[in-house]
């Protein structure tokens, strides 16, 4: 039997009427359930590590165990016209792990569509879109709530249900085809082909997060100027160009220094600290 892939498992409850406060835990059930329809075993992290659901599905080809750690991205969608609706969306550096078997899973509750990627698959089109900024810059000591969310999903045609990232159809990621690509066993049975992709999210994460913005929108509350974040800039590219091995130093010699800060001063320096930075920023020896 066929079963509609997503379908509404609570078909008495509206999920637009939800609130902020559990409309996460609605959304999750939702995506949970109707994985587990389409034969997947899904399973809840005890602590909440940035994964919201693992699910594993045996390959019927290879008899290999399939495993996919899935991101859940929630939000509701708003009409900008007749026939165009928006869905826009804040992944943070943090969500850009560094493993090929991380899945993202948005989710409008207003058209109940989930449009999936596989990690590979999304920072391939944020590449092929060519933001005049990066998505992933945060500026710079920004105050208050002021969310920086560039990318959006348009929906153009509500009967066609064709859906856009950038002038990009998203057709072919959209519902069952979107759970048939992240299906696929290559990278769960291909120990190169792992490794490969997981240098490509290790060479993105250098090219796009290592870069200081200057918080526009706040610039009456930013004690930085244009032009000292340029020449911050400027040494994060040159540090980023030094071999292991003269990073290393330079590390050890900033933990000398940091030794002799406040307390307070430490604390919020250990807010940025990133115990991966050789693996996430793909240095060479």
């Amino acid at each position: 039997m066929i079963i509609k892939f997503p379908s509404n498992p609570f078909p008495r409850i509206d999920p637009k009427k939800f609130t902020k406060f559990n409309k996460k835990r609605v959304t999750e059930d939702f995506v949970q359930i109707n994985l587990e329809r389409q034969g997947w075993t899904v399973y809840e992290p005890f602590q909440d590590v940035g994964i919201d659901r693992i699910a594993t599905i045996i390959d019927k080809k290879s008899n290999k165990k399939i495993i996919r750690f899935i991101q859940i991205k929630t939000r509701e969608i708003e009409a900008s016209s007749k026939d165009k609706f928006s869905f826009d969306y804040t992944l943070k550096p943090k969500d850009i792990i560094c493993d090929p078997r991380i899945t993202f899973l948005f989710y409008s509750d207003y058209t109940e569509d989930f449009i999936i990627f596989s990690i590979n698959d999304y920072l391939e089109l944020c590449d092929k879109a060519n933001f005049t900024r990066s998505h992933f810059e945060v500026p710079a000591f920004k105050f208050c709530n002021h969310r920086v969310g560039p990318i959006i999903y348009e929906k153009f045609d509500k009967k066609k249900g064709n859906w856009k990232f950038k002038n990009e159809d998203l057709s072919n990621y959209l519902n069952e085809k979107g759970l048939d690509r992240i299906k696929n066993a290559e990278i769960d049975n291909n120990k190169d082909l792992f490794l490969n992709k997981i240098k490509k999210i290790s060479s993105f994460r250098r090219k796009h997060f290592f870069v200081f913005e200057y918080a526009k929108k706040n610039a009456s509350n930013n004690s930085l100027l244009p032009e000292q974040v340029e020449i911050i800039n400027k040494y994060i590219k040159n540090f980023l160009n030094l071999k292991k091995k003269e990073i290393l130093k330079t590390y050890k010699n900033n933990e000398k220094t940091k030794d002799n800060l406040s307390k307070e001063i430490k604390e919020s320096m250990n807010l940025y600290l990133n115990n991966n930075i050789f693996e996430t920023a793909g240095f060479k020896e």
